[in-house]
């Protein structure tokens, strides 16, 4: 589509201007021309139209070239101007370019006219743009530096190295310096000694996040240090990165708020030692009113009763608390009917078949006239220590079936040793190996209790460790379970080559033995019991599996805790509850991991790793 075109023509002869329109039209252009031919006409079409662009001829009767180029460079300069004429000489063609001439284009070589007429509009346009935009820049100067110096607060750019770049002139008021001391000083000598290490961690946040509001001090040309809030923002000044940052004294402000904070630091002290406390309490509380609405719940609290305080504070506690032990407690509290003690409910955990056992105790809070104003309730999660209670006497029962059972044996052998001195010397053989056995035994619970004190402690177990090669140990201890227990089926396999560990081989050998007891322990006779040693990617993997009563999910969560001895009530278990607890407690200290699979009625598989070379 051709592109509209004002043009006018300065040319005395009408067919040459056809001419020109027409190569205009045949480079791209519509032209809409006007013909003139001396300088009044020319004025006149000046001020009568708005021209894209004007060619112009050289020589014409009574009016030249240079004489239309100096009236439209006068009024219109920014119309490109072209000559078009005869030949004119190299020397002439310059001289009219110097003067403002787009260009000039022989009229035997008209083919290159629209070439011309394209980079003059071109470059018409640029100049435009190039013109308005040094316009606007003329202006945001003058408009930035009205807002600078009519600015209320004080104004510095410093560079990133601190060095004062340009101060408004209430940044001169604040510090008693005139603008040319303050430009020869960095801005780092303007901060006091004793906030230097705070400037510069300020200095270091305003460029990780691009902006930043603070409270600091200025040293002041007198000496004194003077109290602003800095409001600091990163950009560009005369093309550098910089520090724009806008002051403002706030003397008057900080001793107000001094003034205030003495008036109110009593009570805000109490008030946050008090919220201190609530937050880091282990036990929920809950404060009521004299009517019964709760005033305060604390984070715990919300927690055990699963409520929420935006919820709850300003209500009655029988109104939202579905717990009916602890409303009625509290409300028989401050109906008069107080009670000194605590009370014990259950609750259901979502998503869990075991209950919580919550206990809570209210006391009555009283004003200095022993009115009553309202009751506070400490709830306590006690679910943990019930059943370490319950763990714990059963520990204490089983322990002493444990060890009332070889020492019966030992006590039996030896009376009967010391009351027939004619027994024979093979009976007395026999009874000195029972005794030797069962002390061993002995030696055995009192090893685990040993090693629960140092878990109670939170004591790594003592381990010797050196180069050790555990298939000897492995197969005589397998060797021993085949032969003291040989109604089950041991399947063993373990590799070739030595299984070689720095280890404590001892400590080892004991996580082995724990994990055997267990298998054969939980396992009907006739059972398998299946030994595996692997090397993966340099650690050993030693697995035993048994096709015993299996776990559930639940008692495979607790099957590490001390004293936890599942939950089958169909036969006793004998053992402390210590086996595994004490295995992890090894394997760890191996700096190794050891894992649990089971499944009800199929048995459990036990595997631990070590790393070959451990840290």
């Amino acid at each position: 589509m051709a592109t509209d075109l004002r043009v006018l023509l300065i040319e005395d002869r009408e067919d040459d201007s056809l001419l020109l329109a027409r190569c205009l039209k045949n480079g791209g252009y519509q032209p809409v021309h006007q013909r003139v031919d001396n300088a009044r006409d020319l004025s006149q079409a000046l001020e009568q139209n708005n021209w894209d662009l004007i060619l112009s001829d050289f020589n014409m009767p009574g009016f030249n070239g240079h004489e239309a180029l100096k009236i439209v460079s006068a009024s219109h300069p920014d119309i490109p101007f072209i000559i078009v004429s005869g030949a004119i000489g190299e020397e002439l063609a310059v001289s009219l370019v110097k003067a403002g001439a787009a260009d000039y284009v022989m009229k035997h070589n008209l083919e290159r006219l629209p070439t011309a007429v394209d980079r003059a509009l071109r470059e018409a346009h640029e100049r435009r743009l190039y013109r308005d935009a040094q316009t606007q820049l003329v202006h945001s100067e003058k408009k930035f530096r009205s807002l600078f110096e009519g600015a209320g607060d004080a104004i510095f750019f410093y560079d990133l190295t601190g060095q004062i770049l340009e101060v408004n002139h209430v940044a001169c008021k604040c510090m008693g310096m005139d603008r040319m001391e303050l430009l020869t000083k960095n801005v780092w000598e303007l901060v006091p000694e004793d906030q230097v290490e705070g400037f510069s961690e300020r200095m270091g946040l305003l460029q990780q996040k691009g902006a930043l509001v603070y409270e600091s001090s200025l040293l002041q040309k007198e000496g004194s240090n003077l109290p602003v809030e800095v409001n600091s923002r990163l950009m560009e000044y005369m093309g550098q990165p910089a520090v724009l940052s806008l002051l403002r004294d706030i003397t008057e402000r900080k001793q107000a708020a001094d003034n205030l904070h003495k008036a109110l630091r009593a009570a805000e002290e109490a008030m946050d030692k008090i919220h201190a406390i609530l937050r880091s309490m282990v036990d929920g509380l809950i404060v009521t009113d004299q009517n019964g609405r709760i005033a305060l719940i604390n984070r715990k609290a919300e927690e055990l009763l699963r409520v929420e305080s935006r919820f709850v504070v300003g209500k009655k506690i029988d109104e939202t608390i579905t717990h009916k032990v602890l409303v009625k407690d509290v409300l028989s509290a401050l109906n008069g009917h107080y009670k000194e003690g605590t009370v014990e409910w259950e609750s259901a955990i979502p998503g869990n078949k075991h209950l919580q056992i919550i206990q809570a105790g209210t006391t009555v809070v009283r004003n200095q006239e022993g009115d009553d104003t309202g009751v506070i309730a400490i709830l306590r999660d006690v679910t943990r220590e019930r059943e370490l209670d319950r763990m714990k006497s059963e520990f204490v029962t089983v322990a002493a079936h444990e060890l009332s059972t070889p020492l019966a044996t030992i006590m039996g052998f030896a009376e009967l040793l010391i009351n027939q001195e004619d027994l024979p010397h093979k009976v007395q053989r026999e009874s000195l190996q029972y005794i030797f056995e069962k002390t061993g035994a002995l030696e055995k619970i009192v090893d685990e209790l040993l090693n629960l004190s140092r878990i109670e402690f939170g004591l790594q177990h003592r381990l010797v460790k050196r180069t050790c090669i555990l298939n000897n140990s492995f197969d005589k201890l397998i060797d021993e379970y085949r032969k003291k227990h040989s109604e089950y089926c041991f399947e063993v396999s373990l590799p070739h080559e030595p299984i070689s560990l720095l280890c404590d081989q001892n400590r080892v050998s004991q996580v082995f033995d724990n994990l055997l007891d267990n298998a054969v322990k939980f396992s009907s006779k006739g059972c398998t019991v299946s030994i595996e040693a692997v090397e993966i990617d340099g650690r050993y993997r030693f697995t035993v599996q048994d096709q015993g009563v299996g776990m559930n999910p639940v008692q495979i969560e607790r099957a590490f805790e001390r004293f936890y001895r599942g939950d089958d009530t169909d036969k006793i278990i004998r053992g402390l509850g210590l086996g595994l607890c004490v295995a992890q407690s090894i394997v760890k200290a191996h700096d190794g991991n050891i894992s649990i699979s089971s499944e009800e009625e199929t048995g459990t598989t036990v595997s631990f790793d070590l790393p070959r070379q451990p840290n």
